[in-house]
């Protein structure tokens, strides 16, 4: 079994952990504390999460999520992931990796191999000031292809 915290890109590869009964009743236990005894209407059971987790975080990621929106010209962009189902001691984990954006922009691996290189002329970052394009519509971004 590979090391857990041996990451391909050392960032923005991330875990996902479908939560045991024991945490779930302990994430119950908590909504009916602030629903109860701080008065958090909103806390009900139905908001207990089924998956926990966590993302690995760097500054590579960081001035890779900003170079893609650099290029996309706008304040958003679509940012996708590839995942694996990896069997462990404790059940199944989602292995999140593989990150890519899109309009030229090159994958996470590859921009952290490179050191942070891209392979376009210098970009300013986005601001609110700055004229924004209209996104393009994704045509195969479609709510029957999400998994949720």
């Amino acid at each position: 079994m590979s090391n857990t915290n041996t990451f391909e890109v050392h960032a923005g590869n991330g875990r996902l952990y479908k939560l045991t009964p024991e945490k779930i009743q302990k994430e119950k236990e908590r909504l009916r504390v602030l629903r109860e005894e701080k008065g958090q209407a909103w806390a009900t059971d139905d908001k207990c999460h089924d998956y926990d987790g966590f993302m690995q975080i760097g500054q590579s990621y960081i001035n890779w999520l900003q170079e893609g929106l650099n290029q996309a010209g706008n304040e958003t962009m679509r940012m996708n992931w590839k995942g694996k189902a990896v069997k462990t001691d404790n059940g199944y984990v989602l292995q999140i990796k593989d990150s890519w954006i899109g309009n030229g922009m090159m994958d996470l691996k590859q921009f952290t191999e490179s050191g942070g290189n891209v392979n376009t002329p210098a970009s300013t970052p986005v601001s609110n000031s700055a004229p924004q394009k209209t996104a393009a519509v994704v045509e195969d971004f479609l709510d029957d292809d999400l998994p949720f």
